[in-house]
């Protein structure tokens, strides 16, 4: 196999890798941005969870116990409205980052293989930087 067609197919890998990558972030980023507006719609309804006030005019029994179960109502979706979606933001927070990380290299390698295709411009006496290159882009995807 010659170093063009070597390069061109290491060049196909990375690019196909890269969209790869650069789709699932697009993917994490839209569900990231949709779990915040679902989160910041969560806290502004649990609000209305204590609403009305019920004050003095409503008083017994059947008043405390509704007042007691409308308290846990409250708590348990305050706790999830900051503890679950921030859980899950920090989930999806951290993949981002090892998924930028992943594109960086691949963005690396990328800029490899085209040096590695403009050192065969140069002819035979570049074909064993161009050889090294090629070595070190494949062990970046492998």
């Amino acid at each position: 196999m010659s170093f063009w067609s070597t390069i061109m197919g290491l060049q196909n890998d990375i690019n196909q890798r890269a969209n790869s990558v650069e789709e699932k972030i697009s993917r994490l980023r839209d569900a990231n941005a949709k779990i915040q507006r679902e989160q910041e719609s969560m806290l502004h309804e649990i609000k209305m969870i204590k609403k009305p006030n019920l004050g003095t005019n409503w008083r017994g029994e059947f008043a405390d116990q509704y007042e007691n179960e409308r308290e846990d109502a409250y708590d348990i979706m305050w706790r999830t409205g900051h503890f679950k979606y921030e859980y899950y933001q920090t989930l999806i927070q951290t993949r981002l980052v090892s998924l930028e990380v992943e594109k960086s290299s691949l963005d690396f390698l990328n800029g490899m293989a085209n040096q590695a295709s403009n050192l065969l411009s140069y002819g035979e006496e570049a074909y064993d930087r161009v050889e090294d290159k090629i070595s070190n882009i494949r062990r970046g995807l492998f």
